[in-house]
């Protein structure tokens, strides 16, 4: 079986970061600070205080929930995740945030490509399916600076052989 790095969880986390920075308008619009991972040697990867307009659009990709189904069908058993892809403006005015939005828009389109197809375990593809939900938008005043706040969710739903399950 493959090592913690192959774990399925993993390769999801990443394939939707590049998902996000493979659409030029999104590496564009967020630059490379301001993309908050939770995969690097950092163990606490998110700023400190209030930031400066440099700062801003900030993107972090987040599990929001996770569904595990162990044995759903009589060989098959699923994980479900729930994402969010939150972005923080940092700006009143709307014209950041809906850049950013559009180029995360954008950058979905290709899930099929990037998760569905690309992504392997055990020798078999495991996405099945990799879609938005719903973006929530608000104004926030976290870290003492104004601005819109919103977070795409979308699911993931991950297949596996039980058989490869219950081996692993």
């Amino acid at each position: 079986m493959g090592a913690l790095a192959d774990n399925p969880l993993r390769l999801v986390y990443k394939a939707l970061w590049t998902l996000l920075e493979a659409q030029s308008q999104f590496t564009t619009e967020v630059k490379s600070g301001n993309r908050i991972k939770y995969t690097g040697t950092d163990r606490h990867p998110e700023k400190d205080g209030e930031l400066q307009p440099a700062g801003y659009p900030e993107v972090r990709v987040v599990m929001k929930k996770c569904v595990p189904h162990l044995q759903r069908t009589s060989n098959g058993s699923s994980f479900g995740i729930i994402w969010g892809i939150e972005v923080r403006s940092g700006d009143q005015r709307f014209q950041d945030l809906l850049d950013v939005e559009w180029a995360i828009y954008l950058a979905m389109e290709n899930w099929v490509t990037t998760l569905q197809d690309g992504l392997t375990w055990n020798s078999e593809n495991f996405v099945r399916r990799c879609r938005p939900l719903q973006v929530d938008v608000a104004m926030t005043d976290e870290h003492k600076n104004k601005g819109w706040r919103d977070v795409w969710l979308g699911e993931t739903d991950l297949w596996f052989a039980t058989a490869d399950i219950t081996a692993a």
